[in-house]
């Protein structure tokens, strides 16, 4: 992966950024005040933060296990722990095949293979760049990350509609049983 992809170091100087971000494996990018909303999780002294901008990709090495990853999909830019590691696609990846690519089991042997720890598996930048990745043409790539991404938006649009249903069927049996 190391010769599609560029490390993000680019830095808060002068903290001009005032807007912090973690990335949930569930959520993906999520604002820090809404997220931990019981606590200041951010250091005072962002200055050393990586500077998040659309297409970026940034992850947890020590929580890439439970899908940790997440890709900056709006123009919202702000910034991550220096704790987090941040790349780019280069210009011959497409940024929603390399998220669905992520989610594969192919990349999952690739980062099971190159972790290293005890309790809590850490993938470093360096082993990222080491995972093997085969890549169709830009084309097919971009055919495949529309693809993926549709579905990850049906799949949201009906498990909307899932909650709007239990919760009308939770009114209801209120009301029937009254």
């Amino acid at each position: 992966m190391g010769e599609v992809l560029d490390k993000n170091s680019e830095k808060n100087k002068g903290q001009a950024i005032s807007n912090v971000e973690s990335v949930s494996n569930k959520f993906g990018f999520v604002k820090q005040d809404e997220y931990f909303e019981d606590r200041q999780i951010a250091s005072k002294d962002t200055s050393n933060y990586y500077v998040i901008r659309k297409g970026a990709f940034a992850y947890n090495p020590s929580r890439i296990n439970v899908g940790s990853i997440a890709l900056k999909e709006n123009d919202d830019v702000s910034i991550v722990s220096p704790l987090y590691i941040s790349f780019y696609p280069k210009k011959e990846l497409n940024v929603y095949f390399m998220r669905n690519w992520l989610k594969t089991t192919e990349f999952d042997k690739g980062r099971r293979f190159l972790t290293a720890g005890g309790v809590r598996d850490t993938l470093s930048y360096d082993a990222l760049e080491e995972i093997a990745i085969t890549l169709p043409n830009i084309e097919e790539q971009t055919t495949i990350g529309l693809f993926f991404t549709a579905l990850d938006n049906q799949l949201t649009t009906q498990a909307t509609k899932v909650e709007q249903l239990q919760s009308l069927k939770k009114a209801y049996l209120q009301k029937m049983f009254v």
